[in-house]
């Protein structure tokens, strides 16, 4: 498809180095400047363009 662009934001990754942070959610989900990580890195995509987030499920 010309002209249709995507935007592809890797969150795997369980945070085992942040442990004590990430027992109760996720390292997207760590607040920094307090807002979620994800935030500072969705905010400058614009609206019309797909937006996917890839993540694992902890079990």
């Amino acid at each position: 498809m010309k002209g249709y662009i995507k935007c592809l934001a890797p969150a795997r990754g369980f945070g085992a180095r942040l442990y004590p942070l990430t027992t109760s959610r996720t390292k997207v989900l760590l607040e920094h400047a307090g807002k979620p990580l994800m935030n500072h890195s969705v905010k400058d995509v614009p609206r019309d363009i797909s937006f996917t987030i890839a993540t694992n499920r902890k079990r």
